[in-house]
């Protein structure tokens, strides 16, 4: 399968509990009001296989895992399960960043749940009214206080 994703950055270190390479969604039609990530919207679109993607990820011998944000990955939700599972198949750790709530982005993606392996969730869109100076979930600062992190216990 053809999973499309904007750029990958290695090496990135306060978006996950692990050091990861960050790979940028296809698009996002949220809308979150301040939202920082509009211009990534304008860059062109690469294209290439899970394993592929895993495999450019594992080059960098920095990174450890997957930070799959940027944009909004369950727009793309087939495409979403099979690079967490080619991750997940190397034994690499994943965290996937939503602007939606948790119930909203398990709507989307449902068959997230059943994946095995080492799996977060950071939910919660950016709302400038609710500034969060100082909230740290498993090593990562949220932005705001409607954010959260959970991670996946799952059994498949």
């Amino acid at each position: 399968m053809a999973i499309r994703y904007k750029s990958i950055e290695n090496e990135r270190m306060e978006d996950a509990p692990f050091v990861g390479a960050l790979i940028c969604a296809h698009s996002c039609a949220i809308g979150c009001k301040g939202c920082f990530n509009q211009d990534l919207k304008k860059m062109p679109s690469e294209v290439n296989t899970a394993s592929k993607i895993v495999e450019l990820v594992l080059e960098d011998p920095f990174n450890k895992g997957l930070i799959l944000g940027g944009l909004e990955w369950s727009e793309q939700p087939e495409e979403l399960i099979e690079l967490v599972q080619a991750a997940t198949q190397k034994n690499l750790p994943v965290i996937i960043f939503t602007g939606h709530t948790l119930e909203a982005f398990y709507e989307k993606v449902p068959r997230i749940k059943k994946i095995e392996g080492e799996i977060y969730i950071k939910y919660g869109g950016y709302n400038e009214a609710l500034l969060e100076p100082s909230k740290v979930v498993y090593g990562v600062k949220l932005a705001t206080s409607n954010q959260g992190i959970v991670l996946l216990k799952a059994t498949g």
